[in-house]
């Protein structure tokens, strides 16, 4: 009789741990599901009593616009501030641009092919060179929008400086008025009392939104925010009539526009080595995030014989080769694609600017002839007759002022779109 080996107490008891013990049977558990909340129906909500939605004056707190004195609308202290500084400064400030320049200071390993001794470093290499084009465009955009809120700021600071000049001219006509009343005139001061009270709401709305447009252009440029402290925009303001060369600005752009630079890079320089970073950057596109595979990948080595590596390695090179070819055209469709985009993005802008140039003329024109009439008007009747008259001068003024901003930030967006400032 053949006697079975005595297998070790471990091994037993493991097996019998394997097999469970007599008389039990794996069983399905169902662990019950958490019940899904459902949305309430829609029901009536309960009916609140009607009330008027003019306030009670009351409960309103309420201010006589003649207690409000020029001390009181004394703007805090203004700060020179420059379009060249706050380009420099908005240049500096460029977080993506500043943290893809680090990406290079990265240490790196490079692994290398004795077959192919010139493939050291070449994915790498390729990803530092589209880095600092991406970095450049970002630095474009960016100093691109602290600009635009640097002239929006000019703007704001423009127009609320004529606005003040109103209460001015607003107090010298009552104070006119007041002395033709004490010699007998019939005047109605609540007139000019009640259109003081419209420019000091007018006014407060306005220092409101010059702070705001103040803090929002220090977080770009990187100041610290201060209380008792304003940007005041400075430098000079005047506008080119030049005629815009539309052609010359898409020519320069296609040129210079450091994405469209990044993208010829890959093109260029696309090879089976650098593969997995042109498939990072195709992935990385908003359009096709999500939407790129990863490639063919080696086989894993404990698994497969060497023999069979060879083989597998042979056809991964092959497939490396088709794989470029589909990376090429669809780079090429994308720089097709971004050159369109680029053009019309210029011309749409040089339109633009080329629009405000004449808003510019038509405003001028307008403040002048409002200037000369409203001094025809009080040297004529006096300063209270003449008083429509000035404050129509005065907003002709300040459209002079928007208007000419406005150039200046759609100039900004014609220097954008061609890339400007990413050199």
């Amino acid at each position: 009789m053949t006697r079975l080996p005595r297998l070790p107490a471990f091994l037993l008891t493991a097996a019998l741990s394997a097999v469970g013990c007599r008389g039990t049977r794996p069983e399905l558990v169902v662990t019950p599901s958490q019940p899904v909340p459902v949305s309430s129906p829609m029901v009536d909500p309960p009916i609140s009593p009607l009330t008027p939605l003019e306030p009670d004056y009351k409960s309103l707190p309420i201010l006589d616009p003649m207690s409000v004195g020029k001390t009181a609308l004394v703007s805090p202290q203004l700060r020179g501030f420059s379009e060249e500084t706050c380009r420099q400064l908005a240049r500096e400030r460029v977080p993506v641009a500043n943290l893809l320049e680090r990406e290079d200071a990265l240490p790196r390993v490079v692994m290398v092919d004795p077959r192919h001794p010139k493939s050291k470093g070449d994915c790498e290499d390729l990803l530092k060179e589209v880095r600092h084009f991406a970095a450049g465009e970002a630095r474009n955009r960016a100093i691109g929008e602290a600009l635009g809120s640097f002239y929006q700021l000019a703007d704001a600071e423009g127009r609320g400086e004529i606005l003040k000049l109103s209460l001015d001219a607003l107090d010298e006509a009552r104070k006119t008025a007041l002395e033709a009343k004490m010699r007998g005139a019939i005047v109605d001061l609540g007139e000019l009392d009640r259109q003081r009270a419209t420019v000091l709401a007018v006014v407060g709305q306005a220092d409101l939104g010059t702070m705001l447009l103040d803090t929002d252009l220090r977080r770009k440029v990187g100041i610290a925010s201060k209380a008792d402290e304003r940007l005041r925009p400075t430098g000079d303001f005047g506008v080119s009539s030049k005629k815009i060369d539309t052609d010359a600005a898409v020519n320069s752009a296609l040129e210079k526009r450091s994405d469209l630079l990044a993208l010829r890079t890959l093109y260029l320089k696309l090879s089976p080595e650098s593969l997995s970073g042109v498939r990072e950057y195709i992935r990385g596109l908003p359009t096709a995030a999500g939407l790129v595979g990863n490639g063919p990948r080696l086989p894993i080595a404990r698994r497969t014989s060497q023999k069979q590596i060879d083989y597998a390695s042979s056809v991964i090179g092959m497939a490396a080769e088709m794989e470029v070819e589909i990376r090429r055209q669809q780079l090429w469709t994308l720089i097709e694609d971004r050159e369109r985009g680029v053009a019309d993005e210029v011309r749409a802008t040089a339109a633009t600017l080329a629009e405000q140039t004449r808003q510019v003329a038509l405003a001028r024109w307008r403040a002048e002839q409002l200037i000369n009439r409203s001094a025809e008007v009080t040297k004529d009747k006096g300063m209270f007759v003449g008083l429509p008259a000035r404050a129509e001068a005065l907003r002709a003024r300040a459209e002079v002022v928007g208007a000419v901003m406005a150039w200046h930030q759609a100039r900004v967006k014609f220097n954008v779109a061609q890339g400007l400032y990413a050199e």
